[in-house]
């Protein structure tokens, strides 16, 4: 089907979203679906829950979340209109511009590790370097280091290797 065009976001009829009801202490994630758009209202199924419908009340404030292959667009949202019939609807009206959320493949732990010494292979040869760095994340596909000052070894003609890896 042909998207819908909302401010930030190429919204498509029947695409699925998530739904977070954020009035009270219900802190579940609800399945749903993108009925219409236009401007800043978003009409969506009324959210399940194991097939059955979760009531939403007008005024109810919803965080609309829709995940796409590399990220999720999250906004928050109004409910305006609650309809039952002939198909349980709910009509949003959107607050603010959709954001974007990078989704990643692996997790990605924040951390403050601060090493003492780092093995880097520069070649074929391989030294311990005492580094002034931080370990900032860490993720079951690497780590982020960051580091004020570089070995002299690791500099380039046109000056020291941003993206260094060890």
């Amino acid at each position: 089907p042909a998207g819908v065009a909302a401010p930030g976001i190429n919204l498509r009829p029947g695409e699925p979203l998530e739904v977070w009801i954020l009035n009270g202490e219900d802190t579940e994630t609800y399945s749903s679906r993108i009925e219409d758009a236009h401007d800043d209202v978003v009409v969506i199924g009324t959210p399940m829950r194991k097939l059955d419908v979760v009531p939403v009340k007008v005024g109810t404030q919803l965080s609309l979340r829709v995940p796409r292959e590399d990220a999720l667009f999250v906004a928050t949202a109004r409910a305006e209109q609650v309809a039952t019939t002939p198909l349980p609807m709910v009509h949003c009206k959107v607050a603010g511009p959709w954001k974007r959320e990078q989704r990643r493949k692996s997790v990605r732990l924040p951390t403050n590790l601060l090493p003492t010494t780092v093995e880097v292979r520069v070649g074929e040869e391989q030294r311990s370097h005492p580094l002034h760095l931080t370990v900032k994340n860490l993720s079951t596909t690497g780590l982020l280091m960051v580091s004020r000052r570089q070995s002299l070894r690791l500099r380039t003609d046109l000056g020291p290797i941003a993206d260094a890896k060890f």
